[in-house]
């Protein structure tokens, strides 16, 4: 004789002060689990399931399998006044935890369990994780590493954390994600010249994920003039944008030489006027730098030109102080 548990009032979701929890039967082969869930899953042609979200915005929180090799279903979903949450349905070979009760008579032989076997399980409370704070590199920061380290209080409830990093805000295409952390630091490499990428963290304990942290940004360094081209000869003349620009009042020029030229830098105003003589001499070949200090001029728009032989090329600029 069987001795399967009756599910009379069936609730399929229960709601506490924060979440939501639902559960039901999945047939879905890639139904997701949160990091660190507890799950006992066989492969079956129907699977039932624990689903938690935030009623403020729907975000996950957890989410796990409850499977046999058979047709599982999660009928209904109670929650104690100790934050612990009662699965039951029906599986005809759900695994059981040692020592679990499963006849009264323990001299009974044993029987395979019918197609609508009862099963209770209880997930226990677990601490739902604070939202991580993020700490180095600081947001925003600029001429960071290509090699750097991403850095993060340590949260008491974490269990592992959960890192995105991608070079958008929205993190449709990411760059990287790991959700398996164990300790408050990431190591990123061979990171990309002067390029921006955003990240965030979050933190599971066994499964039950906090809250995204803040989003920061950083940005890495732009390599030097002469670290890009150092041993390399230019095939062709080139004037290149001032860096900064705006700038007050110091400003960086660079062109290129192809061959041994006469080269003349010049700055004007707007006028047509020659404020400046920056350059009138011979110069080898390569790649070139100068360095405009306007600290004798007013603020405004000006042109710089660059003449070698038939090559002219000009640009403009903005001093502001």
């Amino acid at each position: 004789m069987k001795h399967d548990l009756q599910v009379f009032t069936l609730h399929p979701i229960a709601l506490d002060e924060h979440n939501a929890y639902i559960t039901g039967e999945t047939r879905s082969t890639g139904f997701y689990t949160t990091p660190g869930a507890f799950q006992e899953y066989l492969p079956g042609p129907a699977s039932a399931y624990l689903t938690a979200f935030k009623q403020n915005g729907g975000d996950l929180v957890f989410s796990t399998y409850l499977g046999g090799p058979g047709f599982d279903v999660g009928n209904s979903i109670v929650i104690d006044s100790d934050g612990n949450i009662y699965v039951a349905g029906t599986s005809p070979a759900l695994p059981t935890t040692p020592g679990a009760f499963q006849h009264p008579d323990p001299d009974a032989p044993w029987e395979p369990p019918s197609m609508d076997s009862g099963f209770v399980t209880v997930f226990a409370h677990k601490e739902t994780p604070s939202r991580v704070i993020l700490s180095e590199p600081s947001d925003q920061s600029i001429d960071q590493p290509l090699d750097i380290s991403l850095k993060w209080e340590a949260e008491e409830n974490a269990t592992v954390y959960h890192i995105q990093v991608t070079d958008t805000m929205d993190f449709k295409e990411m760059l990287l994600e790991n959700t398996q952390l164990t300790a408050p630091s990431f190591e990123l490499s061979d990171l990309d010249l002067d390029t921006e990428y955003t990240w965030r963290v979050r933190a599971s304990n066994n499964g039950w994920l906090g809250e995204w942290s803040e989003i920061w940004s950083f940005t890495t360094k732009t390599t030097t003039y002469i670290e890009r081209y150092l041993g390399n000869i230019p095939s062709d003349f080139r004037l290149y944008q001032n860096s900064p620009n705006p700038f007050n009042p110091v400003t960086i020029i660079r062109y290129d030489v192809p061959k041994r030229s006469d080269i003349t830098l010049t700055v004007y105003n707007l006028l047509g006027q020659k404020v400046a003589q920056l350059l009138d001499q011979q110069k080898e070949a390569g790649y070139h730098e100068i360095t405009l200090n306007a600290s004798h001029l007013p603020s405004g728009v000006y042109v710089y030109r660059l003449q070698a032989g038939e090559y002219v090329e000009s640009r403009k600029m903005i001093l502001l102080k």
